[in-house]
């Protein structure tokens, strides 16, 4: 196997951030009519102009924030997840050493809030949860969190080999 291995993941943009978009870009066209208007008529129209140029701006920002990819890479010290957003900046969302990793496990639970979700769908069936610990600084407490991703099949088999001991053989189905 080799030493180091990255996965893109491509998640479908969600029709609710498409609208977003165009809504947005839709009030910023409609405050340059209440600039106009605004310059032309009535100075008062300067406060419609000021509302639909910063309600546009925040929908766009919205859409752009939302994300397009999950990067998933393995070293031999570290698994890295980062976000890759419509606007194409990157966001490292977890770093994990490979040694405060507890388990892997078949996900085939309820997501909770404090899970850390890098995938498309959570209730796919490729979908995996891998349980670690991490030291929070601030309560001086170790702390176990999940993060759900979806791994390829090379990516599958090297942390497997990485952690068999670790890797728990599940189905997925609850009783």
């Amino acid at each position: 196997m080799t030493e180091q291995y990255t996965q893109t993941v491509e998640v479908r943009t969600q029709n609710s951030d498409k609208a977003k978009l165009i809504v947005g870009i839709l009030c910023m066209m409609l405050s340059l009519v209440f600039l106009i208007v605004a310059i032309l008529k009535n100075h008062l129209f300067f406060i419609g102009f000021g509302v639909f140029v910063v309600i546009g701006f925040l929908l766009v920002q919205l859409f752009e924030s939302a994300p397009c990819e999950f990067i998933y890479s393995v070293s031999p010290k570290n698994l890295v997840i980062s976000k890759k957003n419509n606007a194409h900046n990157t966001k490292r969302k977890a770093c994990i050493s490979l040694e405060n990793i507890e388990r892997i496990e078949l996900f085939s639970d309820v997501v909770d809030a404090v899970d850390l979700v890098c995938c498309e769908n959570s209730s796919e069936k490729s979908v995996y949860a891998v349980v670690y610990s991490e030291y929070d600084m601030d309560f001086e407490v170790e702390k176990h969190k999940r993060l759900l991703f979806c791994p390829d099949e090379y990516m599958l088999a090297l942390l497997k080999e990485s952690f068999a001991d670790k890797f728990v053989e599940n189905t997925g189905e609850t009783y």
